[in-house]
C-alpha cells in the first residue's frame, strides 16, 4: 500500500468531498515570514527518524511527546517505517524514543498520547492480531515509559471487538477510554462483521478491555475517528458518518455503555464529517467545541459542492451552533485539528487553504482564531503555512503562552514538522 493510502485510511468522503492530503505536490524548501509569530521547531528527516506526525503533543515536564504514523526502522510501507514515539523540546531537540516494528507489535500510531500513572498511553491503527483483520490487522493500545520501554496493553481482535483505533485515549475513573473506527460486529457498514461501524471501548493498564458500545450506522453513528471528551462523568465524541442524514453525529455514552445520538449533522451550511476530539474551555463546563471537515459554504474555490468545513459549538443540553463557515482559498479550508480554546478565543488550523500555492493550488493550510463579537464569531487568519510546515492536523499544546503543533507535511525535508506560534 502506498503512502497516500496509508495516511488516509478511514477518512471516507462525506458530503461529496474529501479533505485528502494530495501527496504529489507537497513543497519541501523552507520559506517563512519572520514577523508572523510562526517558528519551525523541528523538521523530521528520514528513517530511522519519524515521518508524518499526525497527533498532538503531550507535555511531560518541559518536553513534548507524540507519535509519527511512519518512520523508524521497522519494515512497513515499502521501507518508510512502521511509526515512532518521539519527544521534542521547545528548543528543537528531538529524540526518537521508540520505533515500532509492525506485525504483532503494531504500527501506524495516528494520534497523540495521554499521561496516566507516570506512563504514556497511545493507540496503533494497525498491526497486532491479524486473525480477524488480515488486510490491515486490528490495531492495539500501547504503553511507553519515560525511558522508552514499550509494552502492548491490548490487541484488538476485530469482529465484535473493535478494530482500527485512530484517536487519542482519555482517562476517566482510573481507566482508559477510546474509539475504534471499525469493528463492533455490525454488518451495516459493509464487509460483514470483520468491518463493523466502530466502537467505544474501555481498557485498563493491565490489559482488561470491554466494548462499551458498538455503532450500528444510520440513524446511529458510524466510523468514529476522533477521541472522547469527559464532561461530568459522561463521554462525548463524534462519528464521521451515520446519523439521520448520514453526515456524521455527536454522541454521548456513559461508562456503563448507554449511548445516545446527541446531534445529527445535516450537511451543507450545517457541516458534515466531524473527525476530531471535542474540546472544552475552563468556565464553560457544558459547552463543547469541534470541527467538521466538510459542509458549511458550498460551491467556493477548492471546496466545490462538499463545502469547506465549519467550526461549531455544542451544549450538552443538545444545542448545536455553527460558529464559522470556511470560505475557500485564500481563507482556510477543510479543518482537521481539534479546536484549542484559550481565554474565550478559539484557535485552530485548517489542513488546506490560505494564500500559499501547494497541493495542486489548494493551499498549504492556515492558523486561525475566532473571537466573539456583538454579531457572532469573527475569524482572523493568523498564518498561511508554506513549505516550513504544511497540512497541520493536530490541536495545540500550550507551553509558556506559546502554541505548539505538528504538521503532516512540509519542514526542511517535506515529511512533517513540529512548529510553534506565538499569539
Amino acid at each position: 500500500m502506498g503512502i497516500a493510502a496509508l495516511l488516509l485510511t478511514g477518512c471516507a468522503k462525506t458530503g461529496g468531498a474529501s479533505a485528502a492530503l494530495p501527496e504529489g505536490n507537497a513543497p519541501s524548501s523552507v520559506r517563512m515570514n519572520a514577523d508572523s509569530g510562526y517558528q519551525l521547531v523541528y523538521s523530521f528527516t528520514h528513517p530511522p527518524d519519524g515521518l508524518r506526525p499526525q497527533g498532538g503533543l503531550t507535555l511531560v515536564g518541559d518536553e513534548m511527546w507524540s507519535t509519527t504514523i511512519l518512520g523508524g526502522s521497522g519494515n512497513c510501507t515499502g521501507g518508510l517505517g512502521c511509526g515512532t514515539v518521539f519527544k521534542v523540546t521547545a528548543a528543537g531537540k528531538e529524540t526518537v524514543m521508540h520505533e515500532f516494528k509492525g506485525k504483532s507489535e503494531g504500527s501506524a500510531p495516528a494520534a497523540g498520547l495521554v499521561l496516566f500513572g507516570g506512563k504514556l498511553y497511545g493507540t496503533l491503527s494497525r498491526g497486532g492480531d491479524k486473525t480477524n483483520c488480515p488486510d490491515l490487522s486490528c490495531g492495539a493500545v500501547f504503553e511507553i515509559s519515560a525511558s522508552g520501554a514499550e509494552r502492548l496493553v491490548y490487541n484488538f481482535k476485530g469482529g465484535k471487538d473493535g478494530a482500527g483505533p485512530y484517536a487519542r485515549l482519555v482517562v476517566l475513573n482510573g481507566a482508559l477510554y477510546g474509539t475504534t473506527s471499525r469493528g463492533g460486529g455490525s454488518a451495516e457498514c459493509g464487509g460483514g462483521e470483520d468491518v463493523g461501524c466502530g466502537t467505544v471501548f474501555k481498557v485498563t493498564p493491565d490489559g482488561k478491555e470491554d466494548v462499551l458500545y458498538s455503532f450500528k450506522n444510520a440513524p446511529d453513528g458510524a466510523a468514529p475517528l476522533g477521541g472522547l471528551t469527559a464532561v461530568g462523568g459522561i463521554l462525548y465524541g463524534t462519528t464521521q458518518q451515520g446519523g439521520e442524514e448520514e453526515r456524521g453525529t455527536i454522541f454521548s455514552v456513559t461508562t456503563s455503555g448507554k449511548e445516545s445520538i446527541a446531534y445529527s449533522f445535516k450537511g451543507n451550511r450545517d457541516g458534515s464529517g466531524p473527525v476530531q476530539d471535542l474540546t472544552t474551555q475552563k468556565g464553560e463546563p457544558g459547552l463543547l467545541y469541534g470541527i467538521t471537515q466538510n459542509g458549511g459554504i458550498v460551491g467556493t474555490k477548492n471546496c466545490g459542492d462538499g463545502g469547506c468545513g465549519t467550526v461549531f459549538s455544542f451544549g450538552t443540553q443538545g444545542k448545536e451552533t455553527v460558529l464559522y463557515r470556511f470560505q475557500g482559498s485564500p481563507d482556510g479550508t477543510h479543518p482537521y485539528a481539534s479546536i484549542t480554546p484559550i481565554n474565550k478565543v478559539l484557535y485552530g488550523t485548517t489542513g488546506l487553504g490560505g494564500n500559499a500555492s501547494c497541493y495542486g493550488g489548494n493551499g498549504c493550510g492556515t492558523i486561525f482564531k475566532l473571537q466573539l463579537t456583538g454579531t457572532g464569531y469573527k475569524e482572523t487568519l493568523l498564518y498561511d503555512f508554506r513549505s516550513a510546515g504544511t497540512y497541520p492536523t493536530s490541536g495545540f499544546t500550550v507551553l509558556d503562552g506559546v502554541l505548539y503543533g505538528t504538521s503532516k507535511g512540509g519542514g526542511n525535508n517535506g515529511v512533517g514538522s513540529v512548529y510553534s506560534y506565538t499569539p
